[in-house]
């Protein structure tokens, strides 16, 4: 037990227990020591048998596992759902020291908890390390071996604790054995570290007000799913309540980062009674198989309700797609937010993936999977990027892939203030054969080279690359959709129609193209079908190729600087001024030309 020993000497030092008096200032320490005495703290050694160990943890109270010359090796206990080496008490407080390790023998157990805690209140586990068997398990089968086990418990705490090497996870959070309590509550895990673990670092079945703060989830690998996280319930009466996943650190999974699989809440003929609410916020994913995985299933037939919220994350070099929402039908599932958020370099193994597979954010609905529309997804200022060599380091990539594999299947998702700067991009946003829903507000920006298929790419700011052609697709393909060219210094590319189809307004040119050679230069085209395109909007000086290139006017406050200009070409002040002129124009062809002030404002 506690040092209680210890404790009654401080209070009667220099004075006797006999007589009854106690000398200053020892008198004034009795507060103190009446509350050590309230929190006594049983220590705990390596040497001790589990048995021994679990006959103390029968009582509550505070326990500290102490560092000793040699790990702690814990053997199986009889369970009441299969073997536990501990045993843990509501009212609980286990520290285990810096330095200290807990560790279990070899076995076959296809499954076991090290700590269990079930339908408990109050419990804390902090410190140390917990060494599961995964190196040594002289089994094959199973994959519930666990370093901690919280299963319909109350007020649990989590914090600064290393776990590794478990035959399924490192932590599991879920309901109790006997389902009389369906899910956890309040349960906050912080500064943990699960490395290596065979199924899982963190498996969450039903909670509800779950904090997972500043942790490292790494290297699962094994067997499937291998996330760092997986948030999964296995019943239509659980939970996924107020889950909060903050500067969570995910590195080298062979699975998501962070799989969210919520299906089962709208499964049979109940579904949960509780809204499905998840904020993942700071997450840090490396080289992760993806950086987050979000899959719906056929089995849900009641609509989740609630919202998933994704800020501020950062994907960095997945094996596949960073942020992928996989049969998400906006019917069943819940809306969704990502926002804030970067996928950098998709594809980090440069394998040869499909479109779904090398894209930075992807919506995908499978032919296997219902009719129906999918996504329901706002992506507000996300980015993807790539900073390797085209042909060299990498393949081809995509920035966002929104994709249904019937034409039966649709895609709903708002993009607003996103990019993408990856190039050899044809799918930045892809409907497949679905008749689509996607919106663009403050429409994302995308560099794309020439002669590749910008087919899918309706609604963005396509910037070129490279000088050449860029053919339409057949416009009665995609009826009703814009397609929105900005040109670029020293960069002349030209719109080039299907054969059968034309740009009403210049088809009486040859070749019917249309051309922008400057970055001034801004153009608006739509499908009307039946083989016509029309310019909606234009800025600049867009010309038919082939024809004599008429006047570009130009609305700035000063002639152009370093761009090919024609005679005859006009830029109007935008910012007029006494003594100053009320534009310019081109006298002599060059770069930038020759140009004059005309119009003299008087002063």
């Amino acid at each position: 037990m506690a040092r209680v020993s210890e404790i009654m000497s401080q209070v009667y030092e220099n004075g006797t227990a006999n007589s009854g008096q106690l000398p200053n200032p020892i008198e004034n320490r009795f507060t103190e020591v009446n509350e050590q005495l309230d929190d006594m703290v049983t220590l705990i050694n390596p040497t001790m048998t589990s048995r021994e160990i679990q006959n103390l943890l029968i009582n509550s109270g505070t326990f500290k596992f102490t560092k000793g010359d040699q790990a702690y090796l814990l053997d199986f206990l009889v369970g009441p759902a299969q073997p536990v080496c501990l045993d843990v008490q509501s009212n609980t407080k286990i520290e285990i020291e810096k330095g200290a390790v807990i560790t279990i023998p070899p076995n076959s157990e296809d499954r076991y908890y090290i700590f269990q805690i079930d339908k408990k209140e109050n419990v804390t586990i902090s410190g140390g390390e917990i060494i599961g068997d995964k190196l040594s398990h002289t089994g094959t089968t199973g994959e519930h071996g666990f370093g901690i086990g919280i299963r319909g418990s109350k007020n649990i705490s989590i914090d600064n604790v290393t776990i590794r090497n478990c035959w399924g996870d490192g932590i599991v959070i879920g309901r109790s054995y006997d389902n009389t309590a369906s899910f956890c509550d309040t349960v906050r895990i912080s500064n943990v570290t699960c490395d290596n673990n065979r199924r899982q670092g963190i498996s969450v079945t039903t909670c509800r007000n779950l904090w997972i703060t500043d942790c490292i989830l790494k290297n699962t690998n094994g067997t499937a799913p291998q996330a760092g996280i997986d948030l999964e319930p296995d019943q239509a009466y659980e939970a996924l309540e107020n889950i909060n996943i903050i500067n969570l650190k995910t590195e080298n999974n062979s699975g998501a980062g962070i799989l969210v699989a919520p299906f089962k809440l709208g499964s049979g003929s109940s579904k949960s009674e509780f809204n499905t609410t998840i904020t993942i916020e700071n997450h840090k994913s490396t080289g992760d198989f993806r950086g987050m995985y979000l899959v719906g299933s056929n089995e849900t037939v009641n609509k989740i309700d609630g919202q998933i919220t994704i800020k501020n994350s950062y994907v960095h070099s997945p094996t596949e797609a960073g942020i992928r929402f996989e049969n998400w039908m906006s019917s069943f599932f819940p809306h969704s937010i990502v926002r804030d958020s970067v996928v950098k370099n998709p594809n980090g193994k440069n394998t040869n993936l499909g479109n779904t597979g090398r894209s930075g954010f992807v919506i995908y609905a499978r032919n296997t999977y219902r009719d129906g529309e999918y996504g329901n997804v706002n992506f507000i200022n996300c980015r993807t990027t790539d900073d390797r060599v085209v042909g060299v380091d990498y393949t081809t990539v995509k920035g966002f892939w929104f994709e249904g594999e019937l034409a039966t299947q649709s895609v709903k998702a708002s993009v607003t203030d996103c990019s993408s700067d990856v190039y050899l991009a044809p799918g930045f946003v892809r409907w497949n054969k679905g008749p689509g829903a996607t919106t663009f507000s403050n429409q994302p920006i995308f560099t794309v080279s020439a002669g590749t298929s910008i087919r899918d790419a309706s609604g963005a700011i396509l910037i070129p690359s490279s000088s050449g052609d860029f053919t339409l697709p057949l416009s009665d393909d995609c009826i009703g959709r814009e397609f929105i060219f900005k040109g670029a210094t020293g960069i002349t590319i030209s719109l080039l129609p299907q054969s059968s189809d034309t740009i009403i307004g210049y088809d009486y040119f040859p070749n019917k193209r249309l051309s922008l050679s400057s970055e001034f230069d801004y153009v608006k085209v739509k499908s009307l079908g039946s083989g016509k395109w029309i310019v909606v909007e234009k800025q600049g000086n867009p010309y038919p190729t082939s024809s004599a290139k008429p006047p570009r006017v130009y609305y700035q406050t000063n002639p152009p600087t370093g761009i090919a200009s024609n005679v005859a070409d006009v830029v109007y002040n935008i910012a007029p001024a006494a003594g100053g002129y009320l534009g310019w124009v081109c006298i002599a062809s060059g770069t930038p030309g020759t140009w004059k002030g005309f119009g003299l404002i008087q002063t």
